[in-house]
């Protein structure tokens, strides 16, 4: 194997792991040769720059530190993808699948595993109507980027295969709880098949502000191939995504098809 093609095939994480090392050997020289606390100071910046990177790596998932990841589409078109996490819920999801039937619009529901096997009628609902699944995790953990290997294999896949056997189909797309990441995500998600998805678009519903902050926060990051990110689990869900389809419209914005971009 080449060595460009070496480093495209490790993640932005282990090839700054290798540029530290060599940083760290350039400092060593330098140290040896001209001065000592010139090279020291320079590799206490290598490291200091390096922890950075790594600790915004796990907290954005647009940064593509640990994984590769899709966080925006196609930015020919004023399209853009709506997608919502957490669910389903019993009464919010039904309300949401109205209002998309209504405007023909399909979206993604990332969905996490406990809560689909408590509500399996609500998630054949989703396929049946045409939208796309992704799955969001088996119980949804706060601490999940604190996880081994095993146990964090065993929370993604329990999830995949509930909402697999849901919606008769081998599922691929994966969205990461609260967007964290770490080095132990890529392997997990390379094993079992799966495909990262983020978002360019944070609505932060979860916030409950009233719906024309999130509104006006939603419209500053709006753009073209933007995937918008909603929770389908708030009781002010309905109204937020009836006023925000309206609000596209009025932009001249339309919601593309999660096939179209997904595949």
């Amino acid at each position: 194997m080449s060595i460009p093609a070496f480093f495209s095939s490790r993640s932005r994480f282990q090839r700054s792991n290798y540029l530290l090392i060599l940083w760290l050997c350039l400092c060593a020289l330098l140290g040896w040769s001209f001065d000592r606390y010139l090279a020291i100071f320079l590799t206490a910046v290598g490291f200091f720059i390096h922890q950075c990177l790594l600790v915004l790596g796990v907290c954005r998932l647009d940064m593509q530190w640990f994984v590769s990841t899709m966080t925006r589409g196609p930015s020919d078109k004023k399209q853009i993808l709506l997608t919502f996490d957490d669910g389903p819920d019993p009464v919010i999801t039904p309300a949401i699948l109205d209002i998309l039937s209504e405007h023909d619009v399909k979206a993604v529901f990332f969905c996490i595993g406990e809560r689909a096997r408590a509500h399996p009628e609500i998630v054949k609902r989703i396929v049946k109507e045409g939208h796309t699944l992704g799955h969001h995790s088996d119980t949804h953990p706060m601490w999940i980027n604190l996880y081994t290997l095993p146990k964090l294999r065993d929370e993604i896949e329990r999830g995949k295969d509930t909402l697999s056997e849901l919606a008769g189909k081998d599922l691929r797309l994966y969205r990461p709880p609260v967007g964290l990441t770490n080095p132990r995500v890529r392997p997990v998600v390379e094993a079992l098949g799966l495909r990262v998805i983020g978002w360019s678009m944070r609505s932060l519903d979860t916030r409950n502000e009233p719906i024309p902050a999130i509104l006006g926060r939603l419209e500053r990051q709006l753009h073209p191939g933007g995937i918008a990110l909603f929770h389908d689990t708030l009781p002010d869900a309905p109204a937020l995504l009836r006023r925000w389809l309206t609000r596209l419209h009025e932009r001249g914005y339309t919601c593309i098809k999660p096939d179209e971009w997904l595949g």
